[in-house]
């Protein structure tokens, strides 16, 4: 093999590979977020962003926390606003759960080196209006002692859209 047909038989393998690994990437349908477990400021917001492509299928959305195991409350309560790709923007009230004491529509939970790993199942059957990227911005509720807006024990708060499989 003379040289230059070593090189474009390698920029054929490389230009191979790259369409390979562009063509196996799963749609992006979780995000998650790592918070200062020390001494979150509640004032801040925390962003999500997540993709939805197929508007024809049924999806659940799920919300999941990593919290230390004496966090002082059995939820994480928060205003979630949503916004569409179109920007239209609606308010949600949420408590996600982070006791393993709470059950409904917890549908997996850990509990190891003294934090709770919970995800919680907020909506089912949800029909995505539009495709394309949804904004999602949550304000936490939860106060710390003597109603300071720095909490402590919250690791991590992720959000994940997936279609529901058994609606299509």
């Amino acid at each position: 093999i003379t040289r230059t047909m070593a090189k474009r038989l390698s920029s054929i393998t490389a230009l191979f590979i790259t369409i390979l690994w562009g063509c196996t990437q799963p749609v992006k349908d979780f995000d998650f977020v790592r918070l200062d477990r020390d001494g979150y400021d509640t004032r801040d917001s925390i962003h999500f962003s997540v993709s939805i492509r197929d508007t024809s299928a049924q999806h659940a959305i799920y919300f999941s926390s990593r919290t230390d195991k004496d966090f002082p409350s059995p939820t994480i309560q928060a205003e979630a606003y949503i916004t569409s790709p179109a920007g239209i923007r609606t308010l949600h009230y949420l408590e996600i759960p982070t006791d393993k004491l709470m059950k409904k529509n917890v549908v997996k939970s850990s509990e190891q080196n003294g934090v709770y790993d919970i995800t919680w199942m907020w909506k089912d059957n949800f029909s995505a209006p539009q495709a394309g990227e949804w904004k999602v911005t949550l304000h936490i509720l939860n106060r710390g002692k003597q109603e300071s807006y720095i909490i402590n024990g919250i690791h991590e708060i992720g959000i994940n859209i997936e279609p529901n499989e058994r609606k299509r």
